[in-house]
């Protein structure tokens, strides 16, 4: 893998390297960094991504973006540490953008309402019923989204609503009293149970699991998100990427090693004959 990988994109990676460090020799480090990179991710993932154009220059830009940094501290070069800090905030700043265009009605209730929203939990500030509610064993989450579903809603569980909640406005006004009618009636009943009659009548609904669930999930299952492999101490299920790359999804090959488990083949990789990786070994163990 490594010769053919090395084969096929040396030239790629040596230009990069020699485009962001400013001698040869600090190139020559570089590329042996991007190998051993793509290296160590072929023997813990799939080979087949060392292999792809896109996987190797994020690796590359990865590992010379740290050379750089290193350098600059090294030199001093406090403008140079910017800019490479630099890099790093752009993705930061973008994370901040995303998540204020994800809150959505929260942001617009301050900008438009001026009013601070307050912790609410896993409740919908502006939507009632919105959010988990009491079974007889765990929590239903669903969404009456709008007065139609709320209606379904209470078909469906047999509740008479008060004439005041007819409209949302209403049913936030009396958010206490609107939950506390409805969980007399779903405690009365596993959470599936309820899922299965909500779905019937239209209303989106899941059940709240726990982790203890995940093994028996069905649509983990189908999916073959959890991967079981061989392990010393015995076998272990490990989760999955839940992305495809080319409608695959990336599976870890080997388990998680025991301590020490791959010293003597990574320092023989890294060019140490026997007798200096059973240095390194006995000085470890000091």
């Amino acid at each position: 893998m490594a010769r053919a990988c090395l084969d096929s994109f040396g030239p790629l990676v040596w230009s990069l390297a020699r485009k962001y460090t400013p001698t040869q020799a600090d190139a020559e480090d570089a590329v042996q960094d991007i190998f051993l990179d793509l290296w160590r991710s072929a023997s813990r993932y799939d080979p087949e991504r060392s292999s792809e154009p896109a996987f190797v220059a994020m690796i590359a830009r990865r590992r010379l973006v740290d050379l750089r940094r290193r350098r600059a501290r090294r030199d001093g070069d406090e403008e140079l540490v910017e800019d490479v800090v630099s890099e790093k905030i752009g993705s930061t700043e973008l994370k901040v953008e995303a998540s204020l265009a994800a809150l959505v009605n929260q942001s617009a209730a301050q900008l438009l309402g001026g009013v601070v929203p307050g912790p609410t939990g896993n409740a919908h500030p502006n939507i009632v019923p919105y959010g988990p509610l009491r079974c007889a064993d765990t929590a239903l989450v669903l969404g009456a989204g709008n007065d139609a579903q709320y209606v379904a809603l209470c078909a469906a569980l047999g509740v008479v609503p008060e004439p005041g909640w007819t409209t949302n406005a209403g049913r936030v006004a009396d958010r206490t009293a609107v939950l506390a009618a409805l969980e007399q009636v779903t405690t009365t009943r596993p959470a599936r149970e309820w899922a299965s009659v909500l779905e019937a009548y239209g209303v989106p609904c899941a059940p709240v699991q726990d982790l203890a669930a995940v093994q028996t999930d069905p649509q983990l299952l189908a999916t073959g998100q959890l991967t079981e492999l061989a392990h010393p101490a015995g076998p272990v299920t490990l989760v999955g990427s839940p992305l495809r790359l080319d409608g695959a999804r990336p599976r870890p090959l080997t388990a998680p090693p025991l301590l020490g488990q791959h010293t003597v083949e990574v320092l023989t990789g890294l060019g140490l004959s026997p007798t200096e990786v059973q240095e390194v070994i006995r000085a470890d163990r000091r």
